[in-house]
């Protein structure tokens, strides 16, 4: 099966969930009709069933987005039982749990989906979407498990049959057999007796030692609170009890860092030597256990970029055991990222080689020294300097939250289908959706942080905590991805790419540069290097400025650009280039518009060859039609404006003239420096550059140093040198750094 058909396949399956969400409310409160049978469930999650080699469709990662609700935030244990046979349809029955066993061999369609019985031994089907991509099905919703669905969801699905649906990831949530909320109908025959805190060290460490981290933390859970221990339990005669309860607070905390759970990770880490403080004679023969503890702290707070408290930690192990290559080293690589958080300090070639051969997600510091969020007059919440900022200079360095690479494992068929905004998204979006969820479910302080993203006014709002992990709202996270999320490059860098033009197949979201609200002009640009976004200055700022960005290229039709603007975030730009659009007559725009596809077209069909230039008849041409095009810009709206619909075409017309007419060269890549907004004049050897309503452009750079070229062969080597600077500096801005700018370029000086 072709992508095509897939593509036709899941637009179909999209427009019966829309149909099946419109006849909903006709549903609600009914029981089913039919539902399967125990025999029909057998088959359908059999070990055959589970076998078969799925097909192209059923490979494609599905998540559909259901209409809005909010996930369950009471605590399991003050939850009132129900039974699959009390389940109204279209229903979220608050206050309520489903528990039930596994009895079948999941599979995973739009969900990873098994045959689940109840306390009466009816039976039906659970559903869970948006599972952690890290889980096969059969580690999720394995036969014979056991689980809690807190106020589950029961409809209709496209195949016409019911499911419980769980949407949220912490409203489903694994028992373990001893748990007093499992029926006896469903208790196993046989419960593991266990007498010593050794034996769930044990099991904790075989689990870990076949990298199954979440049974690990499974099992040092239940060794940690296994006759949890008081303050009146801390005598000597109890060494061994604790010091047994203390490695496996160690070990869990190991097994949070591989799973990325650093908050979890350093709270477990610093758990097992702060109860130490009063063991001072244990804790000389236990060394290399406190070094242990105190290196797995330093590690979950590196991650989570508290580099100040993990130098602390590196410094205390050094201080045991001063010649430790393992703490030196990392305190070597601490220290590098406390200069790039302080002072914007990067080395970019290595983060570059880093991101190209070896891993895009890279290891660095975000540098956000520079701004703050703030409140702003009519935008909601806005990013500002808090310092002066030159042009070229760097805004804030910061790391993704999460990036979905379309080169991922898992990203290449994916498709996310939003009934709440109606649109169905083929790429990454599932992935970074899913992806996000499950990094805020065990992160409080990075879920605080998310839902300050603008989300176009879900509610509710808040964080919560429940039965140990944040209460994630799915839905909520969805939304603020659709206002906040990024486009980016397959590619590590976006060395010859319009960050806000090009055709993106990965996305991601960054906490703070979210922040920053869109203008057409803007005075700021981005580019990625890896998972980093680089966001430097265009224009100099001065401290208190809001920084402002493009989310994206105005269009040659302005009503088609603000309708987009309107579809995908919610308002119509005002910047002062929409502005001179809106005041420019409804005829001379549309003459415009036909004028800047004749000069597409041309463009296209004749393409500049570095043998010889074209005729003059056709050069002659080209500077006819930017004539018109140029004449089409009312003077009094576009007076110091850019005007997109030209610069290409007068590069084109720049680089006939290096061909063949070069005392030309000079006045026109001063004309596509000025169809970018740049007004460029020399007096005296003297350089100025007016750049207030500048858009950077790589058509911008070619024109600069082509004009650098011009004034060195003159002999006015200080204008050519100061043109070159200007030209680098745009160049930087645009890439985030200065990657084969030689190798484009050379060195032209002479």
């Amino acid at each position: 099966m072709d992508d095509e058909a897939v593509l036709n396949q899941l637009t179909g399956l999209y427009e019966k969930q829309k149909q099946l969400a419109k006849s909903a409310s006709d549903r609600k409160g009914q029981r089913p009709r039919q539902k399967a049978t125990r025999a029909e469930l057998c088959d359908q999650f059999s070990t055959h069933a589970a076998a078969q080699v799925p097909s192209l469709y059923s490979m494609v990662r599905q998540t559909a987005i259901g209409y809005a609700y909010p996930p369950c935030s009471i605590p399991l244990a003050n939850l009132e039982p129900i039974a699959i046979n009390e389940l109204e349809l279209e229903t979220v029955h608050r206050g309520r749990v489903l528990v039930v066993r596994t009895f079948g061999y999941p599979s995973r369609i739009q969900a990873v989906q098994n045959a689940i019985e109840d306390r009466e031994l009816s039976v039906d089907r659970l559903a869970v979407y948006n599972f952690d991509m890290q889980l096969r099905p059969e580690q999720l919703l394995p036969k014979g498990q056991l689980l809690a669905v807190k106020e589950p969801y029961y409809k209709v699905t496209a195949d016409g049959a019911p499911v419980v649906r769980v949407d949220h990831p912490s409203d489903l949530v694994v028992l373990r057999p001893e748990d007093a909320i499992i029926p006896m109908q469903l208790r196993p025959k046989l419960l593991e007796l266990v007498d010593s805190l050794s034996h769930w060290k044990a099991k904790g460490n075989a689990a870990f030692k076949a990298k199954d981290y979440r049974g690990a933390i499974e099992m040092y859970s239940k060794g940690i609170d296994y006759q949890q221990m008081g303050p009146e339990c801390h005598q000597p005669k109890e060494e061994g009890t604790l010091m047994l309860r203390l490695d496996m607070y160690r070990n869990r905390a190991q097994a949070n860092i591989y799973l990325g759970r650093y908050e979890a990770a350093l709270a477990d880490a610093e758990a097992s030597f702060i109860i130490t403080n009063a063991w001072t004679q244990a804790e000389a023969s236990h060394v290399n256990s406190k070094i242990k503890a105190f290196y797995r702290a330093g590690i979950a707070a590196y991650h989570l970029q508290n580099y100040t408290k993990a130098e602390e930690k590196f410094e205390a192990i050094l201080e045991m055991v001063p010649s430790d290559a393992d703490a030196q080293r990392e305190i070597q690589r601490i220290r590098r990222r406390l200069v790039e958080q302080s002072l914007g300090a990067y080395d970019f070639a290595e983060m570059i080689d880093n991101a190209m051969m070896t891993n895009k997600r890279l290891d660095v510091a975000d540098f956000t020294a520079n701004v703050i969020v703030q409140k702003t007059a009519d935008r909601g919440h806005g990013l500002f300097t808090t310092k002066t900022i030159k042009a070229g200079e760097l805004v804030l360095v910061e790391k993704a939250l999460f990036v979905a690479f379309n080169t991922d494992e898992g990203t290449d068929q994916s498709v996310i289908m939003n009934l709440n905004t109606d649109v169905m998204s083929v790429g990454t979006h599932s992935t970074r959706l899913i992806g996000v969820v499950h990094k805020l479910l065990h992160s409080p302080k990075l879920a605080e942080e998310f839902i300050r993203l603008y989300d176009g006014g879900y509610k509710p709002r808040g964080v919560k905590i429940v039965d140990g992990v944040v209460a994630v709202d799915t839905f909520q996270v969805e939304a603020a991805l659709d206002y906040n999320g990024f486009g980016l490059p397959a590619d590590p860098t976006a060395v010859d790419r319009d960050m806000a033009d090009q055709p993106t197949s990965s996305t991601g979201v960054w906490l703070t540069s979210s922040f920053i609200n869109h203008d057409c002009i803007g005075n700021a640009a981005r580019s990625f290097i890896g998972d980093i976004m680089v966001i430097r200055a265009t224009k100099d700022l001065n401290k208190g400025d809001e920084i402002l960005m493009r989310y994206k290229n105005s269009e040659d039709d302005i009503e088609s650009f603000q309708k987009s603007m309107l579809s995908a975030w919610k308002f119509k730009c005002s910047c002062a280039l929409c502005v001179a659009e809106a005041k420019t007559p409804e005829p001379q725009r549309q003459r415009r518009l036909q004028l800047i596809k004749d000069a597409r077209t041309f463009l296209e069909t004749n393409q500049i060859t570095e043998q010889q230039p074209p005729p003059l008849g056709l050069i002659a041409k080209a500077e006819q039609l930017r004539a018109k095009i140029e004449a089409s810009y009312g003077q009094a709206q576009f007076k110091d404006l850019p005007r997109q619909g030209l610069h290409d075409l007068s590069l084109w017309i720049c680089m006939t003239h290096i061909l063949g007419a070069q005392h030309k060269v000079q006045t026109a890549a001063v004309a596509v420096l000025r169809d970018l907004g740049f007004m460029v004049s020399v007096k005296k050897n003297k350089v100025s550059i007016e750049r207030t309503h500048c858009r950077m452009d790589m058509s911008g750079v070619h024109a600069g140093m082509y004009l650098a070229v011009a004034y060195y062969r003159k002999g006015q080597n200080e204008v050519g040198e100061e043109l070159e600077r200007f030209t680098m500096e745009m160049y930087k801005t645009i890439h985030g750094c200065m990657l084969r700018f030689e190798e484009k370029f050379g060195v032209i000086k002479g």
